[in-house]
């Protein structure tokens, strides 16, 4: 029974467990796991069902991993312009944005999407971003529900989803390169946060939230049924792990840039000086005509939240 229960474990800690366990376990785990099982094969046929269906689910991972991202890596490598694109949750009370600024000045992105932007991060980024973005749109807000895009290319067309109240989730606009029509969506999802904080309450709340995000989910999921441009990008902090069912409800239509077999290495929260990241929340997705080059999480900054850069290009 013991054997059975490690071997179990093995599965859970790989498929179906938070993130925290990726950053504890993983990679040491699953050896330890995986050397377990083939000590134990021929001690139980339960032992080698579990082990085989641990086995199984690793390949058809790998597998599907491996074809989303092929599905980016398409058209033409003749002629391609290169798109810098960063998502950052700023934290709307951070203590110290220089900082900050700093790390988007020096990554220095195409297109930067933020989140939580407040007046006063607003009047910053347009002060640091003036000559180097000309293109802007944003919807700074007091709290946390602020989002904007700047960019080094004309962006059009913006439009805000959740309706012009004080709690949009999302901002939209169409950018052109060449003849190629890019549909970029900044996304801010609702943070279960006060579940966290209200820990009596925390079931309750956490449903509460849940079902927000659903339908913010299923909104995205609409936009991505639209056939008039060629590429869509979606980036930023959807405050859902990739454990959770709304994550593969989106991973659907959308496809991420990030490596998930490599997730443990690719944590963006918390940024905190007294405790390890243990989770992602902060994510660009894609889909359509474009190539994915290299995706990766900056570290450094003083937002609760590290960013998140990719590099794609866009075919002519």
């Amino acid at each position: 029974m013991l054997y059975i229960i490690v071997a179990v474990c093995g599965l859970l800690q790989y498929w179906l467990l938070p993130a925290v366990v990726w950053k504890i376990g993983f990679p040491y785990l699953q050896i330890v796991l995986f050397v377990f099982a083939i000590y134990s094969w021929s001690q139980s046929r339960w032992i080698r069902y579990a082990t085989s269906l641990i086995a199984l689910i690793c390949i058809v991972q790998i597998g599907l991993s491996a074809y989303s991202r092929s599905q980016l890596n398409q058209g033409s490598t003749d002629d391609t312009t290169e798109l810098r694109v960063m998502t950052y949750n700023l934290l709307f009370k951070n203590p110290d944005p220089t900082r900050s600024i700093a790390l988007i000045t020096a990554n220095d992105p195409d297109i930067l999407l933020v989140q939580e932007l407040t007046p006063q991060w607003s009047i910053l980024l347009d002060q640091t971003l003036r000559q180097s973005h000309p293109y802007r749109v944003s919807e700074p807000h007091i709290d946390y529900h602020g989002i904007a895009i700047y960019s080094k290319y004309l962006i059009e067309n913006p439009v805000l989803l959740g309706g012009q109240s004080t709690s949009p989730f999302a901002l939209s606009a169409d950018l052109t390169i060449e003849d190629h029509s890019i549909q970029l969506i900044n996304v801010h999802l609702a943070s279960p946060g006060i579940a966290l904080e209200h820990k009596r309450q925390f079931i309750p709340l956490y449903a509460q939230n849940y079902q927000v995000r659903k339908q913010q989910v299923q909104a995205l999921l609409d936009l991505a049924d639209n056939q008039k441009y060629h590429a869509q990008i979606l980036a930023g902090d959807l405050n859902t792990l990739q454990c959770e069912p709304l994550y593969s409800r989106l991973s659907m239509k959308w496809i991420d840039t990030g490596n998930k077999l490599l997730r443990w290495r690719r944590f963006t929260f918390p940024n905190s000086s007294t405790w390890m990241s243990l989770m992602t929340l902060d994510y660009i997705m894609a889909r359509g005509t474009i190539r994915l080059e290299r995706s990766q999480v900056i570290r450094g900054g003083t937002s609760d939240h590290y960013p998140v850069i990719t590099t794609v290009e866009i075919p002519h």
